[in-house]
């Protein structure tokens, strides 16, 4: 048996909850069940349809969340994942803080749209690393969306199952409650029950996880980390331990801009969306002038080291472009971006002109 990561084991788990499913997807700050989408889709042959926040090229939305949120109400998204800093026995979660709202003492991002995808979304799974008595509380401080509603409240939504570090529940949702499916090699049932804060149901006989097949961990290291490496790199890097710089993902170029017609790079559109003409401001087809170059990418481009521009243009926000490497040579990616540079919406994926 080939010996697995913890979170491909994770991973394993998440998408054998896919299968089946039309369109599954995925928010912010979620490399593991991102991952697990990619696997599902891998299985499917292609067939399912995924929406990676935060992706260029797994995302069909060009909107953000505008669109996830239409696609859920119209009944057009299976599967969706959420996670909380303390999660109850009846699947409620906390996503606002605790210690005293509205002056809480630990404060979490927040709400969001976390109870209107939990009511509209078939099958939520509930996804937390960490398995303690902390996170798996007997009630929620704040309840940022109830797992359950009264009988006369139309819900087509709700929670599926809860997937930790240390286990799997499923979740009955005539009963309200979870119930334990099964604990992860090298845990135990007693170590569940002493690091979770709510009661469950516990089976007579409770099985233990089963491990990624060796088929299932080529996926994982291969195909489905390359590409969630484009949203994910660090997880991919630190965690999938592969190559990012050999990653065919987005690199940060900066420069001035000039007129249009003179920038060294093509707008090829990735979906159908706007007119192709979409350089954007704040909209597309609007144009934004950046004043001056950034010194530090332009040295280090300068120098040609294969940077991770990523970081920097997470500070910087907007004010450059992404280019996809697409097996362009570095010193031919140099020539260019000392040139010119614009900023892409979403929709479009940029490719560098030669000649």
């Amino acid at each position: 048996m080939i010996a697995c990561r913890p979170e491909e084991l994770l991973i394993d788990v998440l998408a054998g909850m896919l299968e089946g499913m039309g369109h599954v997807a995925v928010g912010a700050a979620s490399p593991i069940p991102g991952a697990a989408a990619l696997l599902a889709r891998e299985r499917s042959g292609g067939r399912m349809r995924i929406s990676v926040l935060g992706s260029e090229r797994h995302n069909p939305f060009t909107d953000g969340n505008v669109e996830l949120f239409d696609c859920a109400a119209q009944g057009r998204i299976d599967v969706f994942f959420l996670g909380g800093g303390q999660i109850d026995g009846q699947a409620n979660i906390n996503l606002v803080g605790v210690g005293g709202y509205p002056a809480s003492r630990v404060r979490w991002p927040g709400s969001f749209g976390s109870a209107y995808l939990y009511f509209l979304i078939p099958r939520v799974i509930l996804f937390r690393e960490e398995h303690t008595r902390r996170v798996l509380v007997p009630k929620v401080e704040f309840n940022s969306a109830p797992g359950t509603s009264p009988a006369n409240v139309h819900r087509p939504g709700g929670p599926y199952g809860l997937v930790t570090g240390r286990c799997v529940f499923k979740f009955e949702r005539e009963r309200s409650r979870f119930r334990l499916r099964s604990v992860h090699p090298g845990h135990t049932v007693d170590e569940v029950l002493a690091n979770t804060g709510f009661e469950f149901d516990l089976p007579e006989a409770v099985c233990e996880t089963p491990p990624p097949s060796p088929e299932t961990l080529a996926l994982i290291r291969g195909p489905v980390s390359v590409a969630i490496a484009e949203t994910y790199p660090r997880f991919a890097a630190d965690v999938l331990a592969i190559e990012v710089d050999a990653v065919e993902s987005p690199i940060l170029i900066s420069a001035f801009i000039l007129d249009i017609q003179d920038v060294g790079v093509r707008i090829r559109p990735a979906v159908k969306a706007n007119a192709a003409a979409g350089i954007m401001g704040d909209r597309p087809g609007s144009r934004r002038i950046i004043s001056r170059p950034y010194p530090d990418v332009e040295d280090a481009i300068n120098r040609g080291e294969k940077t991770d521009f990523r970081a920097i243009g997470a500070q910087l926000h907007h004010g450059f472009v992404w280019v996809t490497k697409q097996d362009v040579p570095w010193n031919e990616r140099r020539a260019v971006v000392l040139t010119h540079v614009f900023i892409l919406s979403f929709p479009y994926e940029p490719s560098i002109v030669r000649g």
